[in-house]
C-alpha cells in the first residue's frame, strides 16, 4: 500500500517515482540480490522522501553482510543494474561497488560540512587524506575507482591546492561528484491536474536519490552534525541533534547517547 502522506513528501521534494523492495535479500559472490519468489517487488515507497538515506549511507559497513541486508531490506538495491551495460549487470549490487560509494558519500557530506563551517584545516586534513591515481589528466575521475572501493583524486586536481585555498579545492570536488552521480536525473511531464501539466524528477537507481537529497541540503545549508558520532546528517527540521535511523526511526548514535548518560548518571549517584 502507497504512503499518501510519504508521497506527498516526495512530489513536495520534486519527485513522483516509486522504488522497490523485496521481502528478503542475500549475498553471493560479492553481490548484494533479492531473493525473489515471485519476481515482483514485495512495496513500493517514495525515495525522495527519505532524507535519512544519506546518512544512513555514510554509516553502512559494506563488509558487514547483515548491515547490507538490513539496508536492502529497508531501502531495496541501490540500482547498480541500472546505471551499466547490460553485459555488466550481475543481479544486483557489488559490495565493492557500494563501499565505493558509501566513501564517496562520507567524502561530499564531510567535505560539504566543511564548506559550511568554512573549516580551512579540516579540508586540507580531508584532501591530504585522499587517494592519489597518476599524474595526467585535468579531470576529477569518477568517484568509482576499479573494484578498489576508494575514492581518488589525481595528482593535478590535488595541485591546484597550491592555486588556491582547501575550501576551493572542496568546492571543486564536491561540484564534480555530486554533477557526475545526478547525471542521470531527469525532469519529465507527469499529468494534468487541476488543468495544469505537472512535471516531476524521474530518477533510475537508488544511489542517483541520495546525491540529489545531498545537493538539495548543501543548497540550504541545512547539514547538521550528530552529536554522537559527528557524522554530518540532514536536517529537516533544525532541532534534531543525532543522525537519523533507518526509515526515520531513533538512531543507534541517539540511544548509545542516552545509555552514555544513565551510566554517567549512576556512577555519579554512588
Amino acid at each position: 500500500m502507497i504512503d499518501k502522506q510519504e508521497a506527498a513528501m516526495s512530489r513536495e521534494a520534486g519527485s513522483a517515482t516509486t522504488w522497490g523492495v523485496e521481502a528478503n535479500y542475500e549475498i553471493v559472490n560479492g553481490v548484494l540480490r533479492p531473493v525473489r519468489a515471485n519476481g515482483e517487488s514485495e512495496r513500493l515507497y517514495f525515495p525522495m522522501a527519505h532524507t535519512e538515506l544519506p546518512n544512513v549511507i555514510a554509516k553502512l559497513n559494506a563488509y558487514n553482510s547483515s548491515d547490507l541486508i538490513q539496508f536492502a531490506e529497508n531501502y531495496g538495491n541501490l540500482g547498480h543494474y541500472a546505471l551499466v551495460k547490460p553485459e555488466d549487470r550481475q543481479g544486483g549490487d557489488p559490495v565493492g561497488w557500494i563501499e565505493a560509494h558509501v566513501n564517496t558519500v562520507r567524502l561530499v557530506t564531510d567535505l560539504i560540512s566543511c564548506i559550511q563551517e568554512w573549516d580551512e584545516e579540516k579540508a586540507t586534513r580531508i584532501l591530504e587524506g585522499m587517494e592519489v591515481e597518476g599524474d595526467e589528466g585535468p579531470d576529477i575521475p569518477t568517484s568509482i575507482i576499479g573494484n578498489s572501493g576508494k575514492v581518488s583524486l589525481t595528482r593535478w586536481a590535488l595541485g591546484q591546492a597550491s592555486e588556491g585555498t582547501a575550501l576551493e579545492l572542496a568546492n571543486r570536488v564536491v561540484r564534480d561528484i555530486l554533477n557526475k552521480n545526478i547525471k542521470g536525473i531527469q525532469r519529465k511531464a507527469y499529468k494534468v491536474e487541476n488543468h495544469q501539466i505537472k512535471s516531476f524528477f524521474a530518477f533510475s537507481a537508488l544511489i542517483e536519490v541520495v546525491y540529489w537529497q545531498i545537493l538539495n541540503t548543501a543548497e540550504k545549508g541545512a547539514f547538521k552534525r550528530c552529536q554522537f558520532c559527528g557524522t554530518p546528517f540532514i536536517s529537516t527540521d533544525g532541532r534534531q541533534k543525532f543522525c537519523p535511523g533507518f526509515n526515520k526511526g531513533e538512531s543507534r548514535c541517539a540511544v548509545l547517547h542516552r545509555q552514555r548518560k544513565r551510566r554517567q548518571k549512576q556512577k555519579g549517584e554512588k
